[in-house]
């Protein structure tokens, strides 16, 4: 039965040191597997003791041949000087060494410094080039580099596949001329995007003298978009003048609109009988406003009037399927709606907007909308809304207790069918429809 050679045990890691037991296959400390250790060499290097050296073992007097340095001359000319480099190179037992295979490395002569290595570049890139003088398109039909690694392509998110580089947006750096003026934006140090926006162009003042006009607007921080919402601000610049039927109304959005420094007119007015001259407006604006007039052919027909021609009218209106459209039917359970009144969830359906606004249009546009409510729970809207919302408002005021009590049932009912939340609170969607007609 034969038996496997045994090495010699070590007693530290041939790769960190660290000290070993007799039996130990594996390092405790590096995990290095000790039985790849290879054996120990066969020969013999000699060791010189006190400047003496032993002679080889096979008896041969040799040792590398040293050559002798040249005597001096008469001449006074020094002797040659032998470098050790000059010697060729032998293994422990006298053997020439194989030659090296050639590098093809340019090599000096005299100090052996290689010179093939590559330049070194006069600038390490250690950010991103200046987006405004940076190649970001690189040749018709090629895939975008990024301009921080110049070597990956920038995925369509805007980042690098190679180093995930975020790449520089448009907006950090705009520049925009009009006649004598001129703005430039720039990506400021604190954020990581430009949050200001600007608005320049030309205008003519009363007495027919040209003016030029400049709008900036610095970064709404409150905002989840703070660029976004300034850039909103800056497109807009408009004469504004709001109305409403209810004065405590008015009031509150004049506080509003003097917290915010903002400079709008407000008019106490029915939307039934507009007290402006005909084509007043480029615009004409009504957000679930103008759908609950009595007479819907007179305000429609108002809307129209006081928009000047090529103007815009944009409406958003409750749909009759959306929630709101099913709570003006669950009210109309319990209190009927005045004879000859129609729904005005009729506002939120294509043809009666056909109707009442197709003769005077040159386009109308609808798109389906949902406004979302956020309350505590179901309790705490139908809470709020008894009190401030007019149809809700009214109805309760209209019913004796026991009416009240079979309404607030069907309407917690109601909300049940179209929250959201699954835990107790309110998230309820409700749809609405967008409307923009363009006047003739």
């Amino acid at each position: 039965m034969s038996q496997m050679p045994q090495q010699a045990a070590l007693s530290n890691c041939p790769s960190c040191e660290w000290p070993l037991e007799s039996d130990d296959r594996f390092c405790g400390a590096c995990g290095y597997d000790l039985s790849a250790v290879p054996a120990p060499p066969d020969d013999h290097p000699t060791i010189a003791l006190n400047g003496s050296v032993p002679p080889p073992a096979d008896g041969r007097d040799g040792g590398a041949a040293w050559p002798l340095a040249a005597e001096p001359d008469s001449s006074d000319t020094p002797a040659a000087v032998h470098r050790s480099a000059d010697l060729p190179g032998t293994d422990s037992g006298d053997s020439p060494l194989p030659p090296e295979p050639p590098t093809g490395s340019p090599v000096s002569p005299a100090s052996g410094v290689r010179f093939d290595r590559p330049p070194e570049p006069d600038e390490y890139p250690l950010q991103a080039p200046d987006p405004r003088i940076a190649d970001l398109s690189g040749s018709a039909g090629a895939a975008k580099l990024c301009v921080a690694c110049r070597a990956g392509r920038v995925d369509s998110d805007g980042y690098c596949e190679n180093c995930g580089h975020a790449q520089p947006r448009e907006r950090d750096h705009m520049e925009q001329e009009s006649g004598p003026v001129a703005a430039v934006s720039d990506r400021g140090l604190r954020h990581h995007r430009n949050e200001d926006a600007f608005g320049i162009g030309t205008a003519t003042l009363p007495d027919g003298s040209p003016a030029s006009v400049a709008i900036v607007c610095d970064g709404v921080s409150s905002a989840t978009r703070p660029d976004d919402a300034s850039l909103a601000a800056a497109r807009r610049w408009c004469d504004v003048v709001a109305t409403d039927y209810v004065p405590a109304l008015l009031e509150r959005a004049r506080e509003r609109a003097t917290a915010e420094r903002l400079d709008i007119e407000f008019r106490e007015a029915d939307a039934e009988a507009l007290p402006f001259p005909s084509g007043s407006f480029d615009v004409v604006v009504s957000t679930f406003g103008v759908m609950f007039t009595p007479d819907q052919d007179r305000a429609a027909a108002e809307l129209i009037r006081v928009c000047r021609h090529g103007g815009k009218i944009g409406l958003a209106n409750w749909t009759p399927e959306g929630f709101i459209g099913q709570l003006f039917k669950t009210i109309g359970k319990h209190v009927p709606p005045p004879a000859g009144v129609k729904s005005p969830a009729l506002w939120g359906t294509r043809a009666r907007l056909v109707e009442l606004f197709e003769p005077h249009a040159a386009s109308i546009k609808t798109s389906q909308r949902s406004f979302v409510f956020r309350y505590r729970s179901p309790e705490h809207w139908l809470e709020v809304f008894k009190g401030y919302y007019g149809p809700l408002l009214k109805a309760f005021a209209a019913l004796a207790p026991a009416g009240q009590a079979a309404l607030r049932r069907d309407l917690i009912g109601l909300i049940g069918q179209f929250n959201r939340s699954g835990d107790g609170s309110l998230v309820l969607p409700s749809e609405y429809l967008e409307i923009v007609i363009t006047r003739h």
